[in-house]
């Protein structure tokens, strides 16, 4: 018989002081309680109780035996209840913060799915459009493009986020088009604020970066395509978000020589928060949600 059967049966015995009485709480017959205590005191090579007629004692080493094992008991259920709450039903809440843009475009349907995987789960999710240190601003997941790093956070790369320059027609008719990354100068460029005032290239001969004075800057990416598609100038634009009006004609691509550096979407999480089971399904869900992306992109 199992090992542990045997013990709990020898603590029901010791808590009732009887085998018929530890039978009946334990849904069986006598003789099953009797065997499994001769099996357990085989088993620890002493006698654990001294019986009478009318009742059943501990023996000495039954008494030291009996404070062990009411220990062991209590850590092996915990570990089980554990086991099932992190494996069947993950349960807690996460902090988690996203930029406007890629929530509404990507990360709004996976995490929405997520929750309804995993209904136990709750989630506050914050739109910050900049890059945050996750253990000073207290967030369990920060999800993000920027290539800030922090220390004692766990950085999960999720996937590459191409981007391309575009503008509309009626700018392109105003203003002509750039042929190469320093003509930017002269036009009005549109800048994300999160990405800063210099873009970079790569072409034939090397790497090319071009300091800009902008017209016009904003944090969402939402706000920038829309300025680009107005006529108010040529914006450097993550393809997924623009790939519509690309198709459509709406905006055109240009300097298609030159290849602009990819951002990579990332999952920031600090490391004391890293092993959180609700928080490592989740990081496990985004990136089973996200791996199509890293070949579009």
């Amino acid at each position: 018989m199992d090992t542990l059967e045997n013990i709990r049966t020898f603590l029901a015995v010791a808590k009732l002081g009887s085998f018929s009485a530890a039978a009946k709480s334990l849904n069986t017959v006598p003789s099953v309680i009797t065997k499994r205590i001769q099996q357990l005191e085989h088993k620890c090579r002493a006698p654990l109780f001294s019986r009478s007629t009318r009742q059943v004692e501990l023996t000495a080493h039954g008494r030291n035996f009996y404070e062990n094992f009411s220990t062991l008991i209590v850590e092996v259920d915990r570990a089980l209840e554990e086991n099932v709450r992190t494996g069947t039903e993950t349960a807690g809440r996460m902090k988690v913060k996203c930029p406007t843009t890629l929530a509404i475009h990507t990360f709004a349907d996976v995490i929405t799915s997520f929750q309804l995987e995993y209904p136990n789960i709750s989630i506050d999710l914050f739109l910050v459009d900049r890059s945050v240190n996750p253990i000073d601003e207290g967030f369990d997941v920060a999800i993000g493009a920027f290539g800030n790093t922090y220390s004692h956070v766990v950085s999960v790369d999720l996937y590459p986020m191409k981007r391309v320059l575009v503008a509309s027609p009626c700018y392109l008719a105003r203003r002509g088009k750039p042929k190469h990354p320093r003509d930017l100068v002269e036009h009005d460029c549109l800048t994300l604020l999160t990405s800063g005032n210099i873009w970079y290239f790569r072409g034939k001969s090397g790497d090319i970066n071009v300091s800009l004075n902008p017209r016009f800057s904003s944090s969402d990416s939402q706000i920038m395509a829309r300025a680009v598609k107005r006529g108010l100038g040529i914006g450097n634009i993550a393809r997924e978000f623009i790939k519509e009006d690309l198709d459509n004609g709406s905006v055109t691509e240009l300097l298609t020589d030159f290849s602009i550096p990819s951002l990579y979407v990332k999952a920031l999480i600090p490391d004391q928060r890293a092993s959180d089971p609700a928080i490592t399904e989740f990081i496990k869900w985004l990136q089973v949600q996200t791996s199509p992306m890293k070949v579009a992109g």
